[in-house]
C-alpha cells in the first residue's frame, strides 16, 4: 500500500497539535507543585503526620521538603556497570510524541583502573 502523505502530514499536524497541548499542561502542573513545595516547605512535620495515617505508607521526613542532602565521597576506585532492554518513551510523564524504541545494551565502566569498555 502506498504511503498517503496527505493523511500523514494531517497526523503530524494533530500530533503536533496533541504535544503542544502536552507541554502546556505540564507547565501549568509544575507551576502548581512548585507552589505546593513553597507552602509546605516548612510544614514537612504535618506532612510527615499525614502520611503516616496513609494504610501501607512506609514515609518518613526528616527536614523541610528544599533540603538538599551533599553527595558522599566517590571512592578512589570503582565499576559502574548498566544494562538495558526495555521500551523507552523520552519522557515518563507522556508529553512526548507516541514512539517507541527498543535499546539492548550494556556497559562496563570502570574508574580509577586502566580501561573501559562498553558492548
Amino acid at each position: 500500500m502506498p504511503l498517503d502523505l496527505l493523511e500523514l502530514s494531517t497526523q503530524v499536524r494533530q500530533m503536533g497539535e496533541l504535544l503542544a497541548h502536552r507541554r502546556a499542561d505540564e507547565q501549568r502542573r509544575l507551576r502548581l507543585l512548585d507552589g505546593m513545595l513553597a507552602d509546605y516547605q516548612d510544614r514537612w512535620q504535618e506532612l510527615a503526620e499525614l502520611a503516616e495515617t496513609v494504610p501501607r505508607a512506609r514515609r518518613s521526613a526528616d527536614g523541610s521538603l528544599d533540603e538538599r542532602i551533599p553527595s558522599p565521597a566517590r571512592p578512589a576506585t570503582y565499576t559502574a556497570m548498566a544494562t538495558d532492554g526495555a521500551e523507552i518513551d523520552p519522557d515518563r510523564h507522556g508529553g512526548s510524541g507516541e514512539f517507541y524504541l527498543i535499546n539492548v545494551g550494556r556497559a562496563r565502566i570502570p574508574y580509577g583502573q586502566p580501561s573501559a569498555t562498553s558492548s
